[in-house]
């Protein structure tokens, strides 16, 4: 594991929100594939959002994701499986009832 660290959850939506500019989609394939521990699946879904940038900053964010999830993937993949989706969904809510 990289240095014993674990991935924060509210750092990995963050990255994942940023990298995607609204593109629920995509960004629900990177969740599902993200939490099913399935790398090759992860790294394919980012591969379609390199191709997907219109602006550098898009493309900044997209790169910026994919090093923090590659960085973190050892954490990442021991996780318990359907839990991480599940956590942001409850936090995302809570957020989303806290704003508005």
């Amino acid at each position: 594991m990289n240095g014993g660290r674990l991935p924060g959850l509210f750092h990995l939506r963050k990255y994942i929100v940023a990298a995607y500019h609204g593109d629920k989609q995509l960004m629900s394939k990177l969740w599902k594939a993200v939490d099913s521990a399935d790398r090759s699946k992860t790294f394919e879904v980012f591969g379609w959002a390199e191709s997907a940038t219109v602006t550098k900053g898009q493309g900044e964010s997209v790169e910026r994701c994919h090093a923090y999830i590659s960085n973190m993937w050892d954490a990442i993949a021991i996780l318990p499986r359907g839990k991480m989706l599940a956590r942001i969904t409850h936090i995302q809510l809570i957020l989303d009832n806290i704003a508005g």
